[in-house]
């Protein structure tokens, strides 16, 4: 069985390229994922919020799962994000995505009907967890349902949990807090992009980051600077990571993400609906931004 040992590096949540019309845009899909693996990155996820697994049926994850399964061969780990509303439709993808070859689930909380109480929450992932019984990660992505240390302290002996991704429902204080307290248990991943670096140094195994994502030979180069104690190397990544997490901001951010992954002449495809392309002003902008950074596909660059 997957264990939390082999969460480790770099592990990008993927971008689901779509058609014009919405729908999956599997040849792109696949050639993103040949970009991670020459990238050398150390794991996949697929249906996470970057790759709008919100906006995902059941069956196009289960569907990209496949995809993912077979291009990689095996070379590195496949993990399915559970974003949904119910622990119905959580079970439901969790146990798509084993039947499609998945290594394990990273799911949030439900997103919407309100805050569960820490007892709810807990039931949530013990539900999980017996129904599809795949390693579980927890990913503690909203504000508004914080997974808190405390939480944990009551999922770290359910036999199926292996790690946690502390994403915008933490903060670098929390992941500290993880780290020292379960680290020797879970694997604590880091989910904030501004805050890779630093989150490395404390003790976090991995990366699940949509910088990740956008910049993935960076990322692998960042991962073993700090393994190798290269500070320096490590502290100019950090800043070219903070460069470009602001040019993505939050607002229409994802469109901004694949925007930014199509300037470098790789294939991130139109956001689903409401999002939709982005304008010429802000192409230019995410342009300028890529071209100082040094990572503008040639095709777009200015003479």
């Amino acid at each position: 069985m997957f264990t939390k040992d082999e969460i480790q590096g770099i592990i990008p949540p993927l971008a689901t390229p779509f058609t014009e019309a919405g729908d999956l845009d599997e040849p792109a899909f696949t050639r993103e994922i040949g970009v991670m693996v020459e990238a050398g990155v150390h794991g996949l996820v697929v249906g996470g919020g970057t790759g709008e697994g919100y906006a995902l049926s059941s069956d196009e994850l289960a569907r990209l799962i496949t995809i993912a399964v077979g291009a990689v061969r095996g070379r590195i780990p496949v993990i399915a994000g559970v974003l949904t509303t119910s622990t119905r439709d959580a079970i439901r993808r969790g146990q798509l995505a084993k039947e499609a070859g998945a290594q394990a689930v990273l799911v949030a909380p439900t997103v919407y009907g309100g805050i569960p109480s820490q007892d709810r929450l807990c039931t949530y992932y013990e539900d999980v967890w017996r129904s599809v019984r795949l390693p579980l990660l927890i990913y503690n992505i909203l504000p508004q349902t914080p997974v808190t240390p405390g939480v944990v302290a009551r999922l770290v002996d359910l036999e199926g949990v292996v790690g946690i991704k502390e994403s915008l429902g933490g903060s670098l204080d929390t992941l500290q807090e993880l780290v020292h307290t379960f680290g020797a248990r879970l694997a604590v991943v880091c989910g904030l992009d501004q805050m890779l670096f630093p989150a490395f140094v404390l003790g976090a195994c991995a990366s699940i980051s949509s910088i990740n994502t956008l910049l993935p030979q960076d990322s692998v180069s960042l991962w073993q600077a700090v393994q190798r104690a290269d500070l320096e190397a490590a502290r100019t990544l950090h800043q070219k990571f903070s460069v470009a997490n602001r040019m993505l901001g939050r607002e229409n951010w994802i469109v901004h993400l694949k925007t930014a992954i199509g300037l470098q002449g790789r294939t991130a495809g139109f956001p689903r609906r409401p999002f939709t392309a982005a304008s010429s002003e802000e192409r230019d902008r995410i342009a300028a931004v890529l071209a100082d950074l040094g990572v503008l596909g040639s095709a777009h660059a200015r003479s």
